[in-house]
């Protein structure tokens, strides 16, 4: 009984603020790890502080975290690092895909002179950024007829080359929490390079 007490705590504690055991135990490893280095194939990058870690939603996805929303905005910001080894597409392909996913606020449909797209280098890694805003609708689901409707949204996003393929890294939630972690995302694209071993 001594040993269920503190889980008993623990799990009241969570409860009492509104938030699952699972996301208490990585804000603390956030706040106990406020930057932290992590990797994926040949690459890593520095978790920025203030991203809260998730457990990926399936073995696609490399990493997860959740960006808490600017005030007055209804939900969180997500980023998540997807790997698909080398049946992906190209990048134009997948920037195309990603276009059919928004519309802008007369209804009208999204082309390539409408997104924001800047091309780098880290090391041997290419990094092609994108960045869009307006009316998100996207499928619920890959094949699903129910669509998102998220109008003033935006989204941040690097297709990062390596040598097992692309990696992408795509941030997407309200416009404004995207504007509050601007800074942040521009660290953390910064911190993209080669692992070292």
């Amino acid at each position: 009984m001594k040993k269920l007490l503190p889980i008993i705590a623990f799990v009241a504690l969570a409860a009492l603020v509104g938030a699952t055991p699972a996301l208490l135990m990585a804000r603390a490893d956030d706040e106990a790890n406020p930057a932290a280095e992590q990797t994926a194939g040949s690459i890593s990058w520095t978790k920025p502080a203030g991203w809260i870690s998730e457990t990926p939603g399936n073995k696609m996805r490399k990493a997860q975290y959740k960006l808490p929303r600017a005030e007055g905005d209804s939900e969180d910001a997500g980023m998540v690092v997807y790997h698909f080894g080398g049946s992906a597409g190209g990048i134009e392909a997948n920037v195309e895909r990603w276009l059919g996913q928004w519309q802008k606020d007369d209804g009208s449909a999204f082309t390539l002179e409408d997104a924001k797209i800047s091309k780098s280098k880290s090391g041997t890694l290419k990094l092609t950024t994108v960045e869009l805003e307006g009316h998100f609708v996207a499928a619920v689901r890959p094949g699903a007829a129910e669509r998102h409707d998220k109008p003033d949204h935006a989204m941040l996003a690097v297709i990062v080359t390596s040598p097992e393929g692309n990696y992408f890294f795509k941030l997407l939630g309200p416009k404004a929490t995207l504007a509050k972690w601007q800074e942040s995302f521009e660290t953390f694209r910064g911190s993209i390079k080669p692992k070292t071993s």
